[in-house]
């Protein structure tokens, strides 16, 4: 696997996908942040965060006395509990929540035990809930892991909100929590991990006023990690659904800096993410329907947690096949389990430090976890490509034959079965 590719899956996110709230401690962080704007601050610049809104202040913007211009949003802590959010007592009959759902559309595979060559599709599917309150920093967003084969396990949340950078990661059963800092949403979906990442200013490419307003549907956004391409609906000046959060989430796949850039956005109905040699990504959403069930009372429960658990994440699975879908798979292939003679098998060890989609004879079989291992019995020569998270980033490719060890690191090592490591 080349220098470029592991370094690139490394600092980027894998991680085919769409589109979030609130405090943790990082496992790892890169050294060289980026300056971030004053519109914008830096995370590290306080752990202690700015004021939260106030029942008797979101009372008042919701009478009308609201200022001139909304505050510019700030990062959520990275360390302690995040506050009770105050929205939940405030809601009444200016509020609405709307469903959708986010489809990111994988590549093409073989189907299982198809004859006809009938090709099935690795999609991923988000589903996702927008909450509008009477102003725009009382806007809240969550996305669910639905369908797919998520890193993570489905009912998984993200949670956003207007008035703060960055996201929250909430386990399956609503009781435990920890905080994604602004820009590493991409490495949560596609690696796993929350790492404080670099982020870049992007260069818009698009239809805007000068004072930055949206004035079309159609808009492209490029940074060093890729290119994002979104098309909306009609702007929110017509009566339409407002898009800022969504689009603030979507940016984040290619790192970009600067909230500011989706204020004024409609609410997004496709987008393409295309990183720099790898396959173009779709995401498609839905047209958001009303929810019958809005008022105060799903409030508490949505945004206020329970449990810090700082550099945690949720119970991690494969996902990709069942282990009976995984068993007849093996079989199209020729391939069975280990044999008690090394000359007959291949071995596969991750050895990158973060998951990665191995496919045989161009078939997804398994996400390796870091440092595991894959053992298997062939009677000929064996094809493999090496992937982040549905194709993103492709990553190395080779064969490897009966009788030989592939560790995949910053080069792919091969050699033969038993054979000491140079390192040891």
């Amino acid at each position: 696997m080349g220098r470029a590719w592991a370094s690139r899956l490394r600092n980027s996110a894998t991680i085919g996908i769409a589109a979030l709230a609130w405090a943790c401690t990082e496992p790892k962080r890169d050294n060289a942040l980026e300056t971030v704007p004053v519109s914008e601050p830096s995370p590290n610049a306080s752990l202690l965060p700015d004021p939260l809104p106030t029942a008797d202040s979101l009372k008042a913007e919701a009478e009308g006395d609201k200022p001139s211009q909304a505050p510019a949003p700030v990062p959520f802590p990275l360390e302690g509990e995040v506050p009770r959010d105050e929205l939940a007592v405030l809601l009444g009959e200016e509020e609405s929540s709307l469903d959708f759902t986010v489809r990111i559309l994988g590549r093409k595979v073989p189907k299982l035990g198809s004859k006809s060559g009938s090709e099935a599709s690795l999609d991923l599917v988000l589903g996702g809930e927008l909450y509008l309150g009477s102003g725009r920093k009382s806007d809240r967003l969550r996305l669910t892991l639905l369908e797919g084969p998520w890193l993570m396990p489905k009912g998984t949340e993200i949670w956003g909100r207007a008035d703060r950078l960055g996201h929250l990661l909430v386990w399956p059963d609503r009781r435990s929590y920890r905080t994604v800092p602004v820009g590493s949403l991409l490495n949560l979906l596609g690696e796993r991990r929350a790492d404080v990442m670099p982020r870049f200013s992007p260069v818009f490419e698009g239809l805007r006023s000068q004072d930055g307003a949206w004035t079309s549907s159609r808009v492209t956004l490029k940074t060093p990690m890729g290119q994002l391409r979104l098309e909306t609906r009609p702007q929110p000046a017509s009566g339409e659904i407002p898009g800022e959060l969504l689009c603030r989430a979507l940016l984040e796949f290619i790192r970009a800096r600067g909230a500011e850039a989706c204020v004024g956005a409609g609410f997004v109905k496709e987008a393409e993410l295309v990183f720099e040699g790898g396959p173009p990504v779709r995401f498609l959403v839905s047209v958001p329907t009303k929810r019958v069930d809005t008022g105060a009372k799903r409030f508490p429960s949505l945004f206020v947690t329970p449990s810090l658990r700082a550099g945690e994440y949720p119970e991690a699975v494969s996902g990709l096949l069942s282990r009976d879908e995984e068993r007849e798979t093996l079989n199209e292939l020729g391939l069975e389990g280990p044999a008690a003679n090394d000359e007959a098998n291949i071995v596969i060890t991750n050895g990158l430090g973060l998951p990665v989609l191995l496919s045989l004879f161009d078939r997804p079989l398994r996400y390796l976890a870091p440092q595991e291992t894959l053992r298997l019995k062939s009677p000929r020569s064996v094809s493999y490509q090496v992937e982040s998270l549905l194709g993103m980033i492709r990553g190395s490719q080779g064969r490897i034959e009966p009788g030989q060890e592939l560790l995949l690191g910053g080069s792919p090592e091969l050699q033969a079965l038993g054979k000491p490591r140079v390192e040891e």
